[in-house]
């Protein structure tokens, strides 16, 4: 069988060299995929350049950290965004919470000017209403009192007229009293207060109040008012004071023969 050519022997073939034969490339190829023993390993590992830290890696048989992906620049600029965004929100809370406090102050400040000046309102509308009650009931009898004056001034005119005459008219008196009388019922109706007219024959005990009674053996005269003592004043509809009268008290008479309550009363203190 023709030997190729070495080319390193300048393309002669080498005699010496054996040929091959099948059986040996098989076991060529049967040692060639054998798996190395560790220590044979170690030692190839140590008997190389050392420029391989894979291999003795994985001689060692610990497994190094995988080593971070290298920074995209799509990733830069992701925390470049981020960072901004965190310093703006940071500014943007420390100028709102300036705000706020500035606006704590102004609004502590107008609350204490209120107070001053509701203190001094409050006080000015106690010295009114203190001022308002001392004058109250003065100012509002004023125009009674002084009807009042008025009409004392008609009877003190009416009294000296009487002292410097030489008699007595008791006509003229009746009339002027009469006047007096109008006079005063007019300062009344001023304030509101009316006389009662137009009352019942009989007793009413909303409007009138019954001060003598006067005996009657008629049972239909019971409660009949007989005189009129002093008049009865209204103010808004309601008694202001009511119609002092006399009225007749029914009576029954004693039968014949029975003694009276006189004697009755004078045998049984006997």
């Amino acid at each position: 069988m023709e030997q190729p050519s070495n080319p390193a022997n300048g393309g002669m073939a080498d005699a010496t060299a054996p040929n091959p034969r099948p059986g040996d490339a098989v076991a060529a190829l049967d040692e060639a995929s054998a798996p190395i023993p560790p220590q044979e390993q170690v030692g190839a590992a140590e008997s190389g350049s050392g420029t391989e830290p894979d291999a003795v890696g994985a001689v060692s048989g610990q497994a190094e950290p995988p080593a971070p992906p290298p920074a995209t620049p799509s990733n830069a600029v992701g925390e470049n965004a981020d960072s901004s965004v965190m310093t703006l929100l940071q500014a943007q809370n420390g100028s709102v919470i300036e705000h706020l406090e500035r606006l704590e102050a102004q609004l502590t400040d107008h609350l204490r000017a209120n107070a001053s000046c509701s203190r001094a309102a409050f006080d000015h509308l106690y010295d009114e209403m203190q001022a308002y009650k001392r004058n109250f009931l003065l100012e509002a009898q004023r125009p009674l009192l002084q009807d009042l004056m008025m009409l004392f001034d008609s009877i003190d005119k009416l009294r000296r007229n009487y002292q410097q005459a030489a008699s007595l008219d008791l006509a003229a008196l009746s009339q002027n009293l009469e006047g007096l009388q109008v006079e005063a019922e007019e300062i009344l109706l001023r304030v509101g207060i009316e006389r009662m007219t137009g009352l019942s024959d009989k007793l009413d005990v909303n409007l009138q109040r019954a001060v003598k009674t006067v005996a009657t053996e008629n049972p239909e005269e019971n409660l009949q008012v007989v005189e009129q003592v002093r008049c009865g004043f209204v103010s808004g509809g309601q008694p202001l004071r009511k119609e002092q009268v006399i009225v007749k008290k029914y009576t029954p008479r004693a039968p014949s023969g029975s003694p009276s309550s006189a004697d009755a009363r004078e045998s049984t203190g006997s």
